[in-house]
């Protein structure tokens, strides 16, 4: 993780992110959507907003997850760590994710650390209270196993893509899984903030092997690599780059 990280008390408000209430923010959730009034309202019942303006550990690894946590701006880190204390970015969550409802569900510690990003806002509920109002509320069941299926299909799809493809066509994959996993839907060209080091680890590749990937991919107007950032300019075209349906002389 970035330098600096701290393990401190966050600030709360009842509403920093441009007016809205904890409420509304559920309320305004896409994927919550489907849930009855007095379901998001049971969830917001002891939710609060927390506010980090450095990286800041959330929850130690092999310690029971406390909160499930939407964030609102900047981003969450997942992290695992060898016995050296070594560690490897295992996802970047960022506005619009939650993160996660299989704690909620699953009491047994995590093995990730998770870390906020600076100048990062999200709603917190207390995983107790979730599971709470899920007994009241089984509509929140079916929501939890839906965006923990969806999470299940996107690994099980890189981890067997991940053994098949090229160098590049893996890259290009990783992107667009990590974009799928990771954007507001809103967005019509997806960012990633991912630093080339934390993508050649997802990868499987070295950072220089990594870097000539990402160059070609650039070379045909498909990504932007920018600071710590990568646009997806052409979702379609990387897509169909993956599936190598492009022409030769495109490549």
């Amino acid at each position: 993780m970035v330098n600096s990280i701290q393990s401190q008390t966050p600030q709360k408000k009842n509403a920093f992110h441009k007016g809205i209430s904890v409420l509304g923010q559920l309320q305004q959730h896409e994927l919550l959507q489907g849930l009855s009034s007095d379901a998001i309202v049971a969830l917001s019942h002891h939710a609060k907003y927390e506010k980090y303006t450095v990286p800041t550990l959330l929850n130690s690894a092999y310690q029971e997850l406390s909160h499930l946590r939407l964030v609102v701006e900047g981003y969450i880190e997942i992290a695992s760590s060898n016995a050296e204390g070594e560690e490897a970015c295992i996802a970047v969550l960022g506005p619009g994710n939650w993160v996660t409802w299989l704690g909620c569900f699953d009491e047994r510690p995590s093995p990730y650390h998770f870390y906020s990003s600076a100048k990062c806002k999200v709603v917190a509920i207390p995983c107790r209270h979730v599971r709470e109002a899920a007994d009241r509320h089984p509509e929140l069941y079916r929501l939890a196993i839906h965006m923990i299926s969806d999470r299940f299909r996107l690994l099980m799809r890189w981890t067997t893509d991940a053994s098949i493809l090229s160098h590049e066509r893996r890259v290009a994959q990783l992107l667009l899984l990590i974009a799928q996993l990771n954007s507001e839907s809103s967005d019509p060209v997806p960012t990633i903030f991912y630093t080339q080091d934390k993508l050649a680890v997802l990868a499987r590749t070295t950072r220089q092997t990594l870097s000539r990937s990402l160059k070609v991919l650039e070379k045909q107007g498909l990504i932007e690599v920018g600071y710590k950032k990568i646009n997806l300019l052409d979702a379609a075209g990387l897509k169909a780059f993956v599936e190598d349906i492009l022409a030769p002389d495109e490549r």
